[in-house]
């Protein structure tokens, strides 16, 4: 009987003590949940936070994208479109802009980025059409190397070519099976595995398909252009970048090129027509080239190629033995002239007579080359070369024009001519701040603060920077 006794009074001492500590039990649960809770609101409030900063970069002006391919957002549009319905309660949120799109560094990381790729795309196409344009260097009719094989049999010009098993009548319909037993359940499988859920206003939500086929080409096509646009900030390439995108996107007086009889239009890398720009910006590549202003900025470019083209006249001209004869010739013939019907009183040197000559005819040369390059023809670099001489354009004057220019007078002119076009104010960087008070009470809760901060990509790498 004491021994059951014992084991009794044991028992009881155990319920007791588990008594004792139920509420310490489960104040420590509750504050487990209730730190938990209070977490997971933290975490969720961070996330809103990034979720506003993408979506406000998302709403760049398409605009400014389209015309000057440069992303950047107003502070209007971020105002429009921001909100804090995935924001928990008690928690605020506020929205700022930074970095302005018109600042010479953030400008020319834009810029290199844009064009990195297209920039020399465009250069290799420019020197493609140059080799082509030389007599002699590619064939005139390169179809006459095709000849001996019109008509053949392909088998015959070709043993090991692969039999096109497309044209058997077997093809299609095992195609058709193969698309209605397999490939289709394949790909609906899948479509089915990532549905991609999106939230409204009202509580609900809707489902979307995702399509793992389109998204993974995204992201390789995305990487791809990621990797081949980014561009070290060295500096050496930022006179050709910014160069290539001033003739690039901005409207300009000769807005043709004729070459070997064929007339090309020039575009913007996205295919619009220069020549369909507005009026107002006729002469946008002229005003980056000088820093004038309309028809000054024209008129100022035309003197230029006008000087160059003359400079270039005389140097050909004094270099070539055989003009120089030939002005010699003339003058000695005027001298003569003048001499033999003043009866000897008035004596001309040659001499000075062919160097009149000379001059006169590189000025009329350079006006005559000048008229040609306004009206959208190529002219001799070289006046004096044959035939197959190398040619230059309109184009090529105003690049060396805009290469010779210091390049933070380049930004502020590229940054004018946006202006002129688009008269908001830009940003390339969105900031996104969440914040909530200190609270009281029998579970104290800390103040919290969180601030998020995006910006589209520039030639920096995060881990340089």
């Amino acid at each position: 009987m004491h021994k059951h006794g014992d084991r009794f009074r044991q028992g009881a001492s155990l319920s007791l003590v588990c008594c004792l500590m139920l509420p310490a039990i489960m104040l420590l649960m509750m504050s487990l949940l209730i730190g938990s809770n209070r977490a997971r609101q933290d975490l969720d409030a961070t996330r809103a936070a990034s979720q506003s900063v993408d979506a406000a970069l998302a709403a760049f002006d398409r605009g400014l994208y389209r015309d000057f391919g440069l992303f950047a957002v107003t502070e209007a549009e971020i105002a429009r479109i921001s909100s804090d319905f995935l924001l928990p309660d008690s928690y605020e949120q506020n929205i700022s802009v930074q970095e302005s799109i018109f600042d010479n560094a953030l400008l020319m990381d834009a810029i290199a980025r844009h064009m990195s790729v297209r920039a020399a795309a465009g250069l290799i196409d420019e020197g493609i059409d140059r080799v082509r344009s030389i007599r002699g260097v590619v064939p005139d009719k390169i179809t006459n190397s095709l000849t001996l094989l019109k008509g053949k049999n392909p088998a015959e010009a070709d043993p090991n070519i692969e039999k096109d098993e497309s044209n058997e009548e077997w093809y299609s319909e095992y195609s058709d099976y193969v698309d209605k037993e397999y490939r289709n359940n394949y790909h609906d499988s899948l479509l089915g595995l990532s549905p991609v859920y999106i939230p409204d206003s009202k509580g609900g939500g809707t489902v979307e398909d995702f399509d793992p086929y389109k998204v993974s080409s995204l992201e390789k096509l995305a990487q791809g252009l990621d990797t081949m646009m980014f561009t070290l900030p060295e500096g050496f390439t930022d006179q050709f970048l910014l160069t290539e995108y001033s003739l690039s996107y901005f409207g300009t007086q000769v807005t043709m090129l004729s070459q070997n009889g064929v007339t090309r239009q020039y575009r913007t890398p996205d295919g619009r027509l220069l020549s369909k720009f507005s009026e107002s910006r006729q002469y946008e590549q002229e005003m980056i080239a000088t820093g004038a202003t309309g028809d000054k900025a024209a008129r100022n470019v035309r003197f230029f190629i006008s000087g160059c083209r003359i400079v270039i006249h005389l140097a050909a001209n004094l270099l070539s033995s055989t003009v120089r004869a030939r002005f010699d010739a003339i003058a000695a013939g005027i001298s003569a002239g003048v001499a033999a019907i003043s009866l000897g009183t008035v004596v001309i040197p040659p001499e000075a007579i062919s160097a009149v000559l000379i001059i006169s005819d590189s000025i009329a040369g350079g006006i005559k080359d000048k008229n040609k390059l306004l009206e959208g023809e190529e002219v001799k670099l070289w006046p004096t070369a044959g035939t197959n001489a190398f040619k230059v354009n309109y184009r090529d004057h105003l690049r060396l024009l805009i290469l010779v220019q210091p390049r933070e007078q380049l930004l502020q002119r590229i940054s004018a001519a946006i202006r002129q076009n688009y008269g908001d104010e830009y940003f390339t960087k969105v900031s996104c701040e969440v914040s909530r008070e200190a609270t009281g009470g029998q579970f104290p809760r800390p103040a919290f603060s969180v601030k998020i901060e995006h910006s589209y990509f520039s030639r920096k790498n995060e881990e340089f920077e």
